[in-house]
């Protein structure tokens, strides 16, 4: 005769002290991995072991960009920040971030194409409707374009060349003003990266001058100077880099000038220093640098 199958003990039901306890454990975790991610962070650990306080790192607070999306409205807004006309035409909401409508936004876009944009934006709740088709900017903190851009820079370098990646720093201990637009590591060299948001006849050659300078503070393996412009390198930047090299001809090896890349407005300038806009495109002009200092040298 077969025998009975053993019973099976029923299993207890937890109770709610149960379901408390085991929250309050994983809050603890939670809190307890919270603790450790300053202390992961490579670009922080870069600079401390270089004995360099960094008072400030990746900031928030000025960003523009939507307000708690999940990561199909963080991806998607990204995407959005590679087209030019989109950066000028964040440009120009900024620049009239108290009220405007279509009609301000289409210096550089179609009316067509600013609408599908500020769609985006309502989506995405940047913007407030004050009805009769006007807006205002919902993000009061928002005064320039600037922090954006460093902040979009840095997640290019994250997202399509997997470089661990900050922006905004500020570090204190350095000869020359410790403030570093963006910062990158990959294959244990460093990336540092000048953003200007300004169009070219707002540059100065005190600004260039100062990049350098923080060239030789920090002594990156690779300099890039990125101006957000499709406009021409050659008619003001570039003169003004000559300038301002002749005066410290060691950050480029004494190299008298600089070489066109192929494929994009990017110039390489010694064997670290590279020099590229946003003609034709921002993320092909940093893949030209990357490529030209990473990959295999021509001999």
């Amino acid at each position: 005769m077969a025998s009975l199958p053993k019973r099976i003990p029923r299993r207890r039901q937890p109770s709610p002290d149960d379901a408390s306890r085991q929250i309050t454990n994983l809050k603890q975790e939670i809190e307890w991995i919270r603790s450790l991610l300053p202390h992961q962070d490579p670009i922080a650990g870069y600079l401390a072991r270089r004995g360099l306080l960094c008072k400030r790192l990746n900031p928030t607070e000025h960003l523009l960009l939507p307000k708690a999306p999940d990561r199909t409205g963080q991806d998607r807004f990204y995407d959005c920040l590679k087209k030019y006309s989109f950066r000028l035409f964040l440009r120009d909401v900024i620049k009239n971030k108290t009220r405007f409508g279509l009609k301000d936004l289409l210096r550089y876009c179609s009316a067509e194409t600013a609408a599908s944009y500020l769609e985006v934006l309502q989506e995405y709740q940047v913007i407030t409707d004050l009805g009769n088709q006007t807006f205002q900017l919902a993000l009061d903190e928002v005064y320039s374009f600037g922090d954006t851009l460093e902040w979009f820079v840095a997640q290019v370098l994250a997202r399509e060349f997997y470089t661990p990646s900050s922006w905004g720093l500020s570090l204190q201990g350095t000869a020359h003003g410790g403030d570093y637009d963006v910062l990158a590591l990959a294959e244990n060299k460093t990336i540092y990266v000048e953003v200007k948001s300004s169009p070219p006849k707002q540059v100065e050659s005190g600004e260039i001058s100062a990049f350098l300078d923080r060239i030789g503070d920090l002594d990156p393996d690779l300099g890039i100077f990125l101006e957000d412009t499709q406009l021409r390198m050659e008619d003001k930047i570039l003169p003004m880099f000559a300038d301002v090299l002749s005066t410290k001809p060691h950050l480029t090896a004494g190299t008298p000038e600089p070489v066109r890349l192929p494929g994009g407005d990017v110039f390489q300038w010694g064997d670290r220093l590279f020099i590229m806009n946003a003609e034709p495109d921002l993320v092909g002009n940093m893949g030209l640098c990357l490529q030209h200092f990473f990959g295999p040298k021509v001999r």
